[in-house]
């Protein structure tokens, strides 16, 4: 799995694909959410960092997280 780096984000940060909402510092709720490749998601981030936090979960899910 592709490291986030998420001990340097501060903020709170969402991920939902319309039907449930995901906290993607918690690599056990982003895995069981069941997220498959290819699903449109919204990645929201709310506080100090934000700017800079969205811009380095989005990094890590065009990355693919990891997967071959």
């Amino acid at each position: 799995m592709h490291k986030t780096n998420d001990s340097k984000c501060k903020s709170k940060i969402t991920i939902t694909d319309g039907k449930k909402l995901v906290n993607p510092k918690s690599i056990l709720s982003l895995m069981s959410a069941g997220i498959q490749r290819g699903t449109d998601v919204e990645v929201i981030c709310e506080g100090d960092s934000e700017e800079e936090d969205l811009r380095t979960i989005i990094a890590a899910i065009e990355s693919g997280l990891g997967e071959l």
